[in-house]
């Protein structure tokens, strides 16, 4: 055969496209594919010449041109691969074959399935007791129809929407957001997921637990022996973490600060290892936060023997000793200190002499005990020489030792003088003592004046001397005390008969004021002892000197004799 030949033998013929699909979808003109997977699109033409096959997305070329040639075959082919297919690629697909006598062109829907997104809730504090109401929100996926659910620890609470009424705060935790779509036909099963999750806090006040002493579980009233060793523990409970602290009788003995935001557990632990009588009393743990605090109470008895509580009130100098007459009486007393208190059984009373051993007291009627709680008084009334000596008091309460008290009965010899006590007594004998030195120091200075200035008068060449009583014999204040020279005063400072003369003009007058004095009254005042009761006392008669008469000389002073108040 020619070459002229083989040339007739071809023919002419528009490109035409026989398939166009999906790997596995053949035929199928919608082909759904999940996000991420990977898929081959096959185009499949035929024409002569052979066509050129282009593949575009829409009215875009979309991946250029892919021409398979064949210098015996007519048949053209474009393969494309997609790997890890994403949203994005959905959309309509069209392969084209042209050549220069014809173009053909097929379609297909390439349907990407995702699952939609849900958008981050942040976290959510909140006080216990408020509402809550929180929507999931999401970006929907394709198929865009979503089912919405709340779950906690894997249990669905709601659709959609979170809502409380009243948030407890059991309610705390992490919540997640659950957004599902699906898509299911005879050549796809598909299901998208997508999950967030958020920390719902919910605040409230601690609580305490627990508040015990180890190996005393939770018994809030602890009974322990002196000296034992205490150990308390204390749990609370709270949002934010709960502060502690350890108090006896509203005193601060230990504290703990809450470890974090995240835990809402503290522990406070304090040991006490010796425990004492002074440890007694009410404990309180106390848990707080910005919220508000609790607490638990405990009481913590501690038992110990007796003692005497406070000193008793010393009946003498050597304490528990009492000096008292024959036929008066006298009270011991005794205040216990002790837990448990003793019973009136437990305290008991002896009297010990130097010739009979310790006999115990019993109720008579010149002695009785009165005995209440932790008070025991012994009271002896008229007390003979058998009572006198040492009293004994024992006092126990089951714990440890009975305590010891020894008291001494002791004999006066005389009855007692008693001793002035009251305040306002005192105070008004000081005070009158204070007028009676006041008085005393005013008149020595008004004698000390007056005499003074006589002697100035009178002149330096004689000497004169007020005659001063302890008692003033004048009731008219306003006339002037008389003056006596000195030769007229006798050892005793009594007036004696006058050397010198006085003048003729004043005998008249010093006749009269000697003529009132009585020497025989001013020696029985002088005299008189009758205490306070003097102090107070005023001569109101007028005393006379007989054996007194006038000067002799006209030419002397006139001297004035008297007496300067007292």
């Amino acid at each position: 055969m020619t070459e002229s030949n083989i040339t007739t033998l071809k023919t002419y013929e528009p490109a035409k496209i026989t398939a166009f699909q999906v790997d596995a979808f053949e035929g199928v003109s919608n082909v759904a594919l999940k996000e991420n997977s990977t898929a081959m699109l096959t185009c499949i033409s035929e024409g002569f010449p052979t066509p050129e096959i282009s593949l575009i997305k829409g009215e875009t070329l979309a991946f250029g041109v892919s021409i398979v040639q064949s210098e015996i075959s007519i048949r053209g082919q474009l393969n494309k691969t997609f790997t890890n297919v994403n949203r994005q690629m959905t959309g309509k697909y069209a392969c084209v074959a042209s050549n220069k006598h014809g173009q053909s062109a097929q379609s297909l829907y390439l349907n990407i399935l995702y699952p939609p997104s849900v958008i981050r809730t942040d976290n959510l504090y909140i006080k216990e007791g408020e509402s809550l109401n929180i929507t999931c929100t999401y970006e929907p996926g394709n198929p865009p129809e979503t089912a919405v659910q709340w779950l906690k620890a894997g249990i669905i609470y709601s659709n959609k929407t979170l809502l409380y009424q009243s948030v407890a705060r059991t309610d705390a935790g992490i919540y997640s957001c659950i957004a599902t779509n699906t898509y299911d036909n005879e050549h796809t099963n598909f299901t998208g997921v997508d999950s967030k999750q958020f920390i719902l806090h919910v605040l409230y006040q601690p609580i305490v637990q627990r508040f015990s002493l180890e190996q005393f579980d939770d018994n809030l009233n602890v009974t322990v022996s002196e000296n034992d060793s205490v150990v308390f523990n204390c749990i609370a409970e709270g949002f934010p973490s709960p502060d502690m602290r350890l108090l006896k009788d509203s005193v601060k003995l230990a504290e703990f600060n809450g470890k974090s935001q995240g835990n809402t557990t503290t522990r406070l632990r304090h040991a006490m290892p010796s425990a004492g009588r002074q440890d007694m009393g009410q404990y309180t743990c106390v848990a707080s936060n910005t919220i508000g605090l609790g607490g638990k109470e405990m009481f913590l008895n501690v038992l110990f023997p007796a003692s005497r509580k406070i000193p008793i009130k010393d009946f003498s100098n050597n304490g528990n000793e009492a000096n008292i007459y024959l036929g008066g009486e006298v009270t011991f007393s005794f205040s216990a200190l002790a837990n448990p208190l003793p019973t009136s059984a437990e305290y008991v009373w002896h009297k010990c002499s130097d010739t009979n051993i310790c006999t115990i007291i019993a109720n008579s009627s010149r002695s009785y005990i009165e005995t209440y709680r932790e008070i025991s008084n012994l009271t002896v009334v008229n007390i003979t020489e058998s009572d006198y000596g040492m009293y004994i008091l024992q006092v126990g309460n089951g714990i440890g030792k009975p305590h010891t008290e020894v008291y001494f009965l002791k004999r006066l010899s005389s009855l007692p003088i008693k001793p002035i006590t009251s305040v306002s007594h005192i105070g008004l004998i000081s005070a009158g003592l204070s007028v009676v030195f006041i008085l005393i120091v005013i008149f020595v200075v008004a004698c000390v004046h007056r005499h003074l200035r006589r002697r100035e008068t009178i002149g330096q060449d004689v000497g004169y001397l007020f005659v001063v009583p302890t008692t003033p014999y004048y009731n008219d204040t306003t006339a002037q005390p008389p003056v006596v020279p000195w030769d007229r005063l006798d050892v005793q400072g009594e007036a004696i008969a006058l050397s010198s003369s006085l003048p003729a003009e004043n005998v008249d007058v010093q006749s009269e004021i000697y003529s009132e004095i009585d020497p025989q009254q001013v020696e029985d005042i002088i005299s008189r002892d009758d205490g306070a009761t003097n102090e107070a006392q005023l001569m109101t008669e007028h005393i006379r000197y007989k054996d007194v008469g006038p000067p002799e000389q006209d030419d002397e002073p006139q001297y004035i004799y008297g007496r300067c108040g007292h």
